[in-house]
């Protein structure tokens, strides 16, 4: 006989469960999941009596073992999973891109527009697999580029657009989770060459501040830390306003405007989620023109909000295409939003991924569904878009899905493979 607890694996009794011996499977609680799902599903091969085989399928991957339980061996599943994208902020000229990704290579570098692949330096002494969630390039006063980036170990960021960083620990907060810190986004200033600073969303730690590029750490306290944090922002114009914004899994919405001193929530009546308080997934997307429009886009499983004050206050957006019942994934505002065009990219789950045109009150006029050939013909969704920040030149977009990159150089009007980063 076989069976699991909540928090090991496996137990063998061999006279009819009157005694139980624990065999380590190695697996381990992610607590990315309620505690019934994590491993439970123990099966055993109907040919036991000649292959000794069992299963332990659990939240976070396979293990088998062919020994009747006394050894186990962890099986891939399915390739890393793209987690985030970034592009250089010069990507007309260079191409360059950085991809994290989870249970994979941890952070890859393109050099051509995501054709082909190469390992980062971050330090990986052992050659273990990393998990990665989040990058950002931020550009330098000077035309430099900084990309930052995080791990559960350690927050890093490099001046060489990821062929070495410098790294800096992260310790664990035993007062709050005596499990590792686990970073799930992150948002840098716009400043960062001069302040140093990085608000890092997690899995149970709610928001945590750097100010010197991770070398200290400080929890903001408001923040609630039952939900793991979605989204986090920063204004383009932070270093005069100090305004930050985070989103959790609960649906709600937090702003600092002194700086990540304060944290308070906004929108608390007026942003409705829908469904358990743990799945309402939301987006956040600051204005490139924030120090003047004051706009704010909020995507919810409900839709998107608005604000044009802020965040002090709230409406709903009431077109068919990202209104009620679309369930948004990622909002981006177009890199020229303010100046040359006043559009947003809105991707939709199981609709796909939409361009739409906003009016001078932030309300959505028009929109057109710029991924709907992919949608159709291959059944394909992205999981993470990015906007070309050199957009105004090249028109180019780039999504992840589950095999494949893939990009457009005209706006989305066609689409081809680019490549994928674990490839």
């Amino acid at each position: 006989m076989f069976c699991t607890s909540l928090t090991q694996s496996v137990f063998k009794s061999t006279d009819q469960g009157n005694n139980w011996a624990l065999f380590n499977s190695g697996a381990k609680v992610t607590q990315q999941t309620a505690l019934l799902n994590e491993m439970t599903d123990l099966q055993i091969s109907r040919t036991y009596s000649t292959d000794k085989t069992i299963f332990l399928p659990i939240f976070d991957g396979l293990f088998i073992s062919r020994n009747g339980g006394t050894t186990w061996l962890q099986r891939q599943t399915r390739m890393g999973l793209m987690t985030g994208l970034a592009l250089s902020t010069s990507f007309d000229s260079d191409q360059d891109m950085i991809a994290t990704t989870y249970v994979g290579r941890g952070i890859a570098i393109s050099a051509n527009g995501g054709t082909t692949w190469s390992t980062s330096g971050w330090p990986n002494p052992i050659g273990r697999k990393m998990n990665f969630f989040d990058s950002q390039v931020v550009r330098n006063p000077n035309g430099s580029r900084t990309v930052v980036s995080a791990t559960s170990g350690g927050i890093g960021n490099s001046v060489d657009f990821g062929e070495s960083w410098v790294v800096n620990h992260v310790p664990r907060f035993l007062a709050i989770d005596p499990d590792p810190v686990t970073f799930t986004v992150l948002a840098a200033s716009p400043n960062f060459a001069n302040d140093k600073e990085i608000y890092l969303g997690t899995r149970f730690h709610g928001v945590i501040q750097t100010k010197d590029a991770g070398k200290t750490l400080r929890l903001q306290h408001g923040v609630p830390l039952t939900h793991p944090i979605t989204s986090v922002v920063v204004s383009p114009n932070y270093a005069n306003d100090r305004t930050a914004f985070a989103a959790t899994r609960a649906g709600q919405v937090w702003r600092t405007q002194d700086g990540g001193d304060t944290f308070l929530r906004v929108g608390a009546s007026s942003i409705v989620s829908i469904g358990w308080a743990g799945q309402r997934y939301t987006w956040i997307a600051v204005s490139p023109r924030f120090a003047t429009d004051n706009l704010v886009i909020v995507g919810t499983n409900n839709g998107i909000y608005r604000s044009t004050n802020r965040g002090n206050t709230w409406t709903k957006e009431t077109h068919a295409s990202v209104g009620s019942n679309a369930v948004i994934q990622q909002v981006e505002f177009s890199p020229n939003f303010g100046t040359t065009d006043r559009n947003i990219f809105v991707n939709v789950r199981g609709k796909g991924l939409f361009r739409a045109n906003l009016n001078g009150g932030g309300a959505v006029t028009a929109s057109q569904n710029i991924t709907l050939s992919l949608l159709e013909n291959e059944n394909i969704q992205f999981t993470e878009f990015q906007i070309s920040p050199t957009y105004a030149v090249d028109s180019t977009i780039l999504g992840a899905a589950r095999k494949n990159i893939y990009k457009s150089t005209n706006g989305g009007l066609t689409w081809a493979v680019a490549g994928f980063p674990d490839n």
